[in-house]
């Protein structure tokens, strides 16, 4: 009987250490709140951050040429990547309707792109230690026109659909305007106010 006692404590004894042991040693235990963990620094060549569903959501990587962070929306798609390589920074946003794309380069001056679906330039402002400008594409790239700001004037270029320059309207550094007009060939059919 005497033994029957002291097993029954021992085992009612080993039920309580359990219970008491539980939370410290299983933090996840059902019906307790996730406990956060901090880090003072945390090294790696890429990090990924997830939804509730495991869908990626931001993702933080290395290259030989630098680092960049990409953001993906709710559905899965890229909607913006930050960069960084050997010729400066990027900032990219893309459409989640048809992938088009706005892009920020810095690299020996400043550029905004805005690309196509394809990646394909379809108009840029640049700045350049010469100066600045606007450019905007035909759908295969093509350089439809030009407002350049140069080191000597100013220039204004209209461009056919084979990139050969039409007209153009150029302030020189006297300040005198002219309009030129340019054949297919390539040559100037008329100059304003020589015209």
């Amino acid at each position: 009987m005497k033994t029957r006692v002291a097993y029954m404590i021992v085992g009612a004894g080993l039920i309580l250490l359990g219970q008491l042991l539980a939370p410290l040693l299983w933090t996840n235990a059902v019906g307790q709140e996730e406990k956060a963990t901090h880090f003072n620094q945390l090294t790696c060549n890429s990090l990924e951050v997830l939804d509730a569903e495991g869908r990626r959501q931001l993702s933080f990587f290395s290259t030989d040429h630098g680092g960049f962070a990409a953001i993906w929306d709710k559905s899965g798609a890229l909607a913006a990547v930050v960069g960084a390589d050997e010729r400066g920074g990027t900032v990219i946003v893309r459409s989640p309707k048809d992938g088009s794309r706005g892009a920020l380069r810095i690299e020996d001056g400043g550029a905004l792109w805005l690309l196509g679906a394809d990646g394909s330039k379809q108009a840029a402002v640049e700045a350049t230690a010469d100066g600045g400008g606007v450019s905007l594409y035909s759908a295969d790239e093509t350089l439809r026109g030009a407002w350049l700001a140069l080191p000597v004037g100013a220039e204004l270029s209209l461009l056919g659909s084979d990139g050969e320059r039409r007209a153009s309207v150029s302030v020189s550094p006297d300040d005198a305007g002219f309009v030129r007009v340019y054949g297919a060939d390539g040559e100037r059919t008329g100059v304003m106010p020589e015209f």
